[in-house]
């Protein structure tokens, strides 16, 4: 995982990258290959433009913040994905306020 595009985070006193890219891809500083996806349901509007009855159920949030970052941090650390690993991909679903491992 290349570094473009990341910002830095620090969630119980460890630094972490996270970027949005239709999902929220977080990894611990240094273990670029161990990985966290959170998947909250964001897809693109203009998709649907024309096709509305198609068009996927709404998503919340709709601003990704670095609160509602480190909340997914905790709660995928809740779940029992371990920011210590080498390599892994850990992926979480959020939907109606409620974090579930994938």
């Amino acid at each position: 995982m290349s570094s473009r595009g990341f910002r830095k985070i620090v969630v119980k006193e460890q630094s972490y990258k996270w970027r949005f890219q239709a999902r929220i891809q977080i990894c611990p500083e240094g273990l670029y290959n161990n990985k966290l996806e959170i998947d909250f349901g964001y897809y693109d509007v203009w998709l649907y433009m024309n096709d509305r009855e198609n068009r996927p159920a709404d998503y919340e949030p709709k601003i990704i913040t670095p609160a509602f970052v480190s909340t997914c941090i905790v709660e995928a650390l809740n779940l029992g994905w371990n920011p210590s690993l080498k390599h892994g991909l850990f992926k979480v679903i959020y939907r109606e306020q409620t974090f579930k491992k994938e």
